[in-house]
């Protein structure tokens, strides 16, 4: 009762049409993060989540464990025996619902305008560069701008849950994929916080269960990928998604039954659709567009943002009217930061420079892609604002 009523109350707040926009106010993925640090009594930059339909006394526990599972949105929640029927609510994502928006508002408790990291791949004036922010170097490159000497965490140098948490006394660690360990977007997340590492899921959940028994406050951060990267490659409802679904669950299940005295949190930083290559868009085909372009399109595929030529915002609008209309919405960049698509609060510096003039909101499968690039053709995407990718589930235990 209590989840259908959240999802009611997050549709009907939603104002841009065909499309659910992100509820900032009590019901989005920024919110846990500062009901977390509330609990902790440590300060928190946001209301948190709404007490009507979360308990804010779970909060009170001593320790603390949250799980975002990449890609694990409220369609996959379904396929999940025992997720499934947890206790739990959905949540929307941020704008845009990609991973290098979201998990930085889940570390921080920051909303995309405020901690200024509005997408996949932004055009930088710092650097003049559009930049692959996971990677962190040019997009139609290799390597990262950290090799040439530039600290990622000028990009992201706001004050963390790690660091808050660290403040007021709690042992607040990160067990991250050995993989992912140096990192540069590794680098801007987790600072601050005790890291270790793990090769496997179990490997991360046993590790996990051992950082719970220190003594006093614990707060323990997991990240899982391998929903995101299948869905990717193989499509959200395909049988390789089914399967990782599966694993998932049953090794998720064995962990929290084997907690004590512990609250966990299950949540995601977006969901997944299907982009079927007949739905694909090639905007590398529309030069007469791109001519008009003083930057390459940045984003991604499901949310893409244009910088125009001075002067050529007009023919901008009018190409796209004619020749894309029916695939999606081309929307003010300026207009869905003033309407709160990206967040609340003091909004950053550059944000406004790194949505560009447009912004470009595809229908549900349909996908824009840019051939230098996006050189993978993926049968998943997301980043959009359909209902598949911006309802998120907010999973507790108790233990």
């Amino acid at each position: 009762m209590r989840a259908a009523k959240a999802e009611r109350m997050i549709l009907k707040q939603s104002w841009l049409p065909g499309s659910v926009t992100p509820a900032y106010d009590g019901l989005s993925l920024a919110n846990i993060p500062q009901s977390i640090l509330k609990g902790f009594g440590a300060p928190s930059p946001g209301p948190g989540l709404s007490e009507y339909y979360f308990d804010p006394s779970l909060l009170e526990a001593k320790k603390v464990v949250l799980l975002c599972a990449d890609a694990f949105g409220m369609e996959l929640l379904k396929r999940t025996p025992f997720l499934r029927k947890m206790e739990g609510i959905p949540l929307t994502s941020v704008g845009p619902s990609t991973t290098s928006t979201g998990l930085p508002s889940l570390l921080t408790g920051l909303t995309p305008q405020e901690h200024g990291m509005l997408g996949y791949r932004l055009f930088l004036r710092e650097l003049g560069y559009v930049t692959n922010m996971i990677r962190f170097g040019p997009s139609e490159g290799i390597g990262s701008f950290a090799d040439e000497g530039i600290d990622p965490q000028l990009f992201l140098p706001f004050k963390n849950i790690f660091h808050s948490l660290r403040e007021n006394g709690v042992r607040a660690s990160a067990i991250v994929k050995a993989d992912f360990e140096d990192s540069p977007f590794s680098q801007m997340l987790y600072h601050g916080a005790d890291v270790t590492t793990h090769i496997s899921l179990p490997d991360q959940l046993l590790k996990a269960e051992k950082s719970l028994k220190a003594k006093g406050r614990v707060f323990t951060y997991l990240y899982w990928e391998m929903l995101d990267t299948s869905s990717h490659v193989y499509g959200p409802y395909s049988e390789e998604v089914t399967r990782e679904l599966k694993f998932f669950d049953l090794v998720v299940q064995e962990f929290a039954d084997n907690l004590k005295d512990t609250l966990f949190i299950v949540t995601a930083d977006h969901g997944m659709v299907n982009t079927p290559a007949k739905k694909t868009v090639d905007l590398g085909q529309h030069k007469a567009l791109l001519r008009n372009l003083a930057a390459p399109p940045s984003g991604e595929g499901r949310f893409r943002y244009l910088h125009c030529k001075k002067g050529k915002r007009e023919h901008v609008r009018r190409y796209f009217a004619k020749h894309f209309s029916r695939q999606g919405m081309l929307v003010d960049s300026s207009e869905l930061l003033e309407k709160g698509l990206f967040g609340t609060g003091t909004p950053h510096p550059e944000a406004i420079h790194r949505i560009g003039d447009f912004c470009i909101i595809p229908k549900k499968d349909v996908i824009f892609t840019y051939p230098f690039f996006d050189r993978r053709e993926h049968l998943g995407g997301h980043a959009g604002l359909s209902k598949e990718e911006m309802l998120v589930p907010l999973l507790w235990k108790q233990t």
